[in-house]
This record gives C-alpha cells, sequence and structure tokens, in this order.
C-alpha cells in the first residue's frame, strides 16, 4: 500500500509540475499571438505548433526523470539511504534490485505527463482562428456580467480582477495544498521521532536492565527483581511482540499497579494506542512456541512508551506460567550490579535506550528533512 501511495503522489506532482510549466507556455503563446496567427494564414497546421510548443517541456522532463533515476539507483541514492539501516539494523547485505516498473516510471512517466498536461492546455490556446489570433482577442467572460450591485470603483474592481483570474487562483491555492501538506507531513515526521526519543527517555527510570537466564537469591538488595515473557500479537497482517513484565505493588520503576489476578493486566501507554486499547477490553496475546492463547482484561493503562509492554502482578503471573513462588528473571537498578556473566543473557543501560530511540531521527532525517525542504 505504502509503494502505491508513494507512486500515486508522484504522479500527482508531476502533474502539477508540468501544468505551472504550461502556464509558462501560454504567457509565451500570447505573446507571439500575431506570429502564430500570421503562420496560421500561411497554411501552418495546428499540430505542427503544438509539437514544437510541448517539445522544449518534454525534454525538460525526459532530462529530469533520467538525472533523477541515475542519482537514485547510484551509490548515492540507494546505498546511501540504506546506511542506517544496515548500521542499526542485523540485516544482509541486499543488492540493489532495478526493476522494469521503476524504471518505466522514472523516466517514462515524466514525459508522458507533460506531453498529455501541455496539450490539453495549449490545445485550446491555439484553436482560435488565424483573424482572432492576429487581433490577439480575448475571449469575453461571461464572470464578466456577473451584476455587483452598488459597489464602489475600487471594490468593483478588485471583484473583476479577482473574477478574471480565479483560474490561477484555484491552481495557486491548489499548489500551496501541496506543498503545505508535504511540510507538514516531513514536520509531523521529525516530531514524532523527536518525541519518541524523550518519551522513551524519560519513561526509563532504571540505569540498568539485566535479563538473567536462571535467578540467585544473593543479589543486590538495591535492585528490583522483575519476570518478564515475551508473547505475540497479530494486527493487520502484522506480528509483533508483547512484553508481559511481572512486578511488585512497590515497583519504583514503573508507574503501574496491577491487582492481582491471572487474566489482570496494566496496559503500557504505547500498547494501548497501537491497538486502541481501552479499559475493560480484552487483549489476545500468543505463545507461538507452546500454540497457546492467552486472554487479558485490560484493567488500566499505565505511562510507558518504551516498546509494547503489558504489566501483571508477578505472583498471578508466576501462577500463570507454572514458575515458583520466588521465579524472576530480569534486575532493574540504579546501579551497576555484581552479577555472574553466565548467568546474564543481556544488559541494557539507559543510553542504550536512549541511542535505540534516537536512531529513528537519524534515520528519518534524511526524509523528513527534504520533505521540509521542498
Amino acid at each position: 500500500m505504502n509503494k502505491t501511495v508513494g507512486l500515486v503522489a508522484g504522479v500527482i506532482i508531476m502533474i502539477l509540475f508540468t501544468y505551472v510549466i504550461s502556464v509558462f507556455v501560454i504567457h509565451q503563446i500570447q505573446r507571439e499571438s500575431s506570429v502564430i496567427g500570421a503562420l496560421y494564414a500561411l497554411g501552418a497546421k495546428k499540430k505542427d505548433l503544438i509539437c514544437h510548443y510541448i517539445t522544449l517541456p518534454t525534454i525538460i522532463c525526459f532530462i529530469g526523470g533520467l538525472i533523477g533515476s541515475a542519482i537514485g539507483f547510484s551509490d548515492a541514492g540507494i546505498v546511501c539511504q540504506m546506511a542506517d539501516s544496515y548500521s542499526y539494523f542485523s540485516i544482509p547485505d541486499m543488492p540493489p534490485a532495478y526493476p522494469l516498473y521503476l524504471i518505466i516510471y522514472a523516466v517514462v512517466m515524466p514525459p508522458v505527463i507533460s506531453v498529455i498536461v501541455n496539450y490539453i492546455v495549449i490545445s485550446k490556446r491555439l484553436s482560435k482562428t488565424a483573424l482572432s489570433l492576429i487581433r490577439n482577442e480575448q475571449k469575453i467572460s461571461h464572470r464578466s456580467k456577473i451584476n455587483l450591485g452598488n459597489m464602489g470603483f475600487i471594490r468593483r474592481f478588485q471583484v473583476r480582477q479577482m473574477l478574471r483570474e480565479v483560474r490561477t487562483g484555484i491552481t495557486v491555492i491548489f499548489g500551496m495544498f501541496i506543498c503545505l501538506l508535504i511540510f507538514m507531513l516531513g514536520l509531523n515526521c521529525y516530531v514524532l521521532c523527536q518525541n519518541i526519543k524523550v518519551e522513551n527517555t524519560e519513561d526509563t527510570r532504571y540505569n540498568y536492565m539485566y535479563t538473567l537466564k536462571y535467578p540467585e537469591e544473593t543479589d543486590s538488595e538495591n535492585a528490583e527483581a522483575c519476570y518478564t515473557e515475551a508473547l505475540s500479537i497479530t494486527d493487520m497482517g502484522y506480528t509483533l511482540d508483547v512484553n508481559i513484565i511481572g512486578i511488585d505493588d512497590y515497583n519504583k520503576y514503573y508507574l503501574a499497579n496491577p491487582q492481582k489476578g491471572r487474566n489482570s493486566i496494566i496496559a503500557a501507554s504505547s500498547t494501548a494506542q497501537k491497538y486502541n486499547l481501552s479499559i475493560g477490553e480484552k487483549l489476545i496475546l500468543s505463545d507461538t512456541a507452546n500454540d497457546m492463547d492467552y486472554a487479558f482484561t485490560v484493567d488500566g493503562i499505565a505511562d510507558y512508551s518504551v516498546g509494547l509492554s503489558v504489566f501483571m502482578d508477578i505472583d498471578s503471573m508466576r501462577e500463570l506460567f507454572g514458575k515458583d513462588d520466588d521465579y524472576y528473571n530480569m534486575l532493574l537498578s540504579d546501579e551497576k550490579l555484581d552479577v555472574d556473566d553466565g548467568r546474564v543473557y543481556s544488559v541494557t543501560t539507559k543510553a542504550d535506550i536512549e541511542k535505540s530511540a534516537s536512531v529513528f531521527v537519524d534515520q528519518m532525517r534524511g526524509m523528513f528533512t527534504m520533505m521540509i525542504a521542498m
């Protein structure tokens, strides 16, 4: 769908661009009206003049398409755009693909659109008689006959002028709409990415998070023990992981107070927003490894924007997943803990969270900079 929208948006922008070019051609035709009328009188054909006036815009669009496609398919285009993705995500090197439809879209579509738009606009201007063109007669619009009542001269002149230029005004309004739409899309993209960075940093109240292979009884008193499980949810064809985090009532790192109950959860604000959850609704999460589904009731929503998470009472969660009464597999702390490396799956710091959140700004900077600059 995103690809289709992008292709359609490109066609719309190209139509607008070629129409702007055709306006300049129309002005040139008006200046050369007497010459064109004389050529008609000498036997020149309308199609020959149309070919003359649409040749230059078509060549410009064709050359622009060639240059744009060459830059896009070069290392400065595809490879440069993929650099951030390669540096952040663990993905294999993917050789650039050059599908035929994209080459046709980049090279053939611009001159074709230029020919169609300019032909429609110019053909009407060149349909006048030779005598009319020689005299440079202007078409009398019906709008000039509109009764304006008892307006003063200045106001009457302003209204008449506005009515005469109504097509130009509509074109300007439409052009401004497209420009402001692209500008606001770029600005909203930047604000969204920046907001993710700020909120993720603010909602991360711990400095260290240790994900463990197995618990021990001798752990630092400065750490909060939690129990986490990763289940999945499929929505609109996309399957994403949702972390269930079991916490105590007194956990200082999460502003959630889940009630006891095997089906009771508190949804993080990010999860509630993404899946449009409200209090009292059911949330179905799947354990694909064991081929099981779990149905939970949303008892509340907590302010937490880091990833997709829900919170559950740790004792109820242990009972639900068949763990011991003192089981945990995650430690949160303000300070670095002395934990045996053999017990640790991973260590995540607050700096890591901030860095991973800021990657969205880095990856999208080129796109929203281009959209705002346009």
